[in-house]
């Protein structure tokens, strides 16, 4: 995340200064929580044995299987925390995730949080292709137009890939992306655009950069 500030990213969440502080850069955590204007992580009140499952989860989010972050998320006691992990859920890992298993999460938001007028139109059909699913998706996350403007938020950065013709330009907003972003398949995505564009080489330090993450047997039930 300090990386991250350098390079220009300023979307810093509550769950951003949570990690900081747990990683021992309270310094760095205050910093950012003042210079964003960064909401206090108040859910670090939470009881401690629902904090901790909480945040060994998302300290790995982002280099998580989308399947796994559901299956940790269907078995996670309710509470606040269960709220702000269904979030993040959707916000960035729905791309891997069945239209059930989204129905799902979308629908234990809808249950206990208002104004979800906008998630509830997206729900009726999480199709990352159409416009109008998208622009329903964008306007429930607070979202403007540029889809990529949050690297973290998967869904939108791949939904944004898909609509490039080009392959060469489709591989370098991947490739950009995937400085910041390490979720397994939009590395996968990555490689496959080397592939496309005769950069095998790429394609190869690539897979064995995911590799550091993702075990060869997540691989292969990705038929990967």
């Amino acid at each position: 995340m300090i990386v991250a500030e350098e390079k220009g990213f300023k979307a810093f969440q509550p769950h951003h200064i949570a990690i900081l502080l747990l990683s021992g850069y309270s310094g760095n955590a205050e910093e950012i929580k003042n210079e964003y204007q960064v909401i206090s992580p108040e859910f670090l009140l939470e009881s401690a044995g629902i904090s901790k499952a909480y945040f060994d989860l998302i300290k790995n989010l982002h280099e998580s299987l989308p399947q796994k972050v559901f299956s940790e998320w269907k078995s996670f006691p309710d509470s606040e925390l269960k709220l702000d992990l269904s979030v993040r859920l959707l916000s960035y890992k729905a791309h891997g995730l069945e239209v059930n298993q989204i129905q799902e999460v979308g629908a234990y938001l809808v249950d206990h949080l208002e104004n979800t007028e906008e998630l509830a139109k997206f729900l009726t059909d999480p199709n990352w292709q159409k416009e109008e699913s998208l622009t329903s998706f964008t306007h429930w996350l607070g979202l403007g137009e540029e889809l990529t403007a949050n690297p973290y938020f998967t869904p939108l950065v791949l939904a944004a890939a898909e609509r490039i013709n080009d392959p060469l330009t489709q591989y370098e907003l991947l490739n950009d992306v995937s400085q910041f972003n390490h979720d397994p398949l939009l590395w996968i995505r990555k490689i496959q655009a080397a592939r496309r564009v005769n950069l095998d080489n790429y394609a190869d330090d690539a897979l064995a950069k995911l590799k550091e993450w993702v075990s060869d047997s997540e691989l292969e039930k990705l038929n990967f």
